[in-house]
């Protein structure tokens, strides 16, 4: 793997214009997705499907939204490893049988739905100056801290923070699903990490090829105190973290993420004791 692109302020592309976008940012590497995608696809998506940006802010300038074809092949891949546990238990039988088998096919049924459902209700949006997700975002070029934490099954998320106490994971799968939403996104990080000393952990610059830290600048530590809400003003880093819907928190570690749904608006930290 290549070095750092950019690795001092003076290497740094130029901040595109808050309204225009303009000038486009150059290709920021660790982008997942087809590099025929350079702007967002209109034609594909419709106008209608274009959210609104943070109050406040710029406009929107690309975005991802899950589609109704993508959703389904989701949602049917996902229902299809569902249904290999019947099949390995009793065969065929709840296919032949769907009578004496009924409560196989309803679980199977939403599944489907659930799958279906949150794919396509997935929507990331950036302007040049921020990045959102279902309604919480941040300020892509006053970023404080940026890290990677991996996840079983997935491509992981990046934990994002900014200066004004904002921070919310992506999916990593999330923010390669557009090529101009993924270059808008990165330059803000390169500013934010090169000019305005946001820290990182060695996952995430080993990703976005991003310079280590200068001398005496210490990689993010555990929180001080556990029980730590995403908005509050700790530190979120520990390399154990809690997440999980209603009251079923499950537990992950940086190198081994143990849930589904970074998105739940219950999160708490607490240091590894291990």
């Amino acid at each position: 793997m290549s070095g750092p692109p950019y690795r001092t302020v003076d290497d740094l592309p130029p901040r595109p214009d808050a309204v225009t976008g303009l000038p486009r940012p150059p290709h920021g590497p660790g982008y997942l997705g087809f590099e025929g995608l350079q702007e967002p696809n209109d034609h594909i998506r419709g106008l209608d499907a274009r959210p609104n940006p943070p109050p406040g802010q710029g406009p929107v300038l690309a975005w991802f939204r899950g589609g109704m074809c993508t959703s389904a092949v989701v949602a049917g891949l996902g229902t299809a490893f569902v249904a290999a546990y019947p099949t390995i238990s009793v065969g065929t039988d709840w296919i032949t049988d769907p009578a004496e088998y009924w409560f196989t096919w309803l679980i199977l049924a939403i599944t489907f739905i659930g799958c279906y459902v949150r794919f396509r209700s997935m929507s990331v949006s950036a302007g040049a100056d921020w990045l959102a997700k279902r309604g919480r975002w941040v300020r892509t070029y006053e970023l404080t801290g940026i890290t990677y934490h991996s996840c079983p099954g997935g491509t992981g998320v990046f934990l994002l923070r900014d200066s004004g106490g904002r921070r919310h994971f992506y999916r990593w799968s999330e923010l390669g699903e557009d090529r101009l939403l993924w270059d808008l996104t990165y330059n803000g990080i390169a500013h934010s990490v090169i000019a305005g000393g946001a820290k990182t952990n060695k996952y995430a610059r080993n990703i976005l090829r991003l310079p280590e830290p200068v001398d005496g600048v210490p990689e993010p530590e555990p929180p001080a105190t556990p029980n730590n809400h995403p908005h509050s003003g700790s530190d979120p880093t520990s390399s154990t973290l809690i997440l999980g819907p209603a009251d079923l928190p499950h537990r992950y570690r940086e190198r081994d993420l143990r849930i589904d749904d970074l998105t739940s608006p219950r999160l708490e930290h607490e240091k590894d004791t291990s």
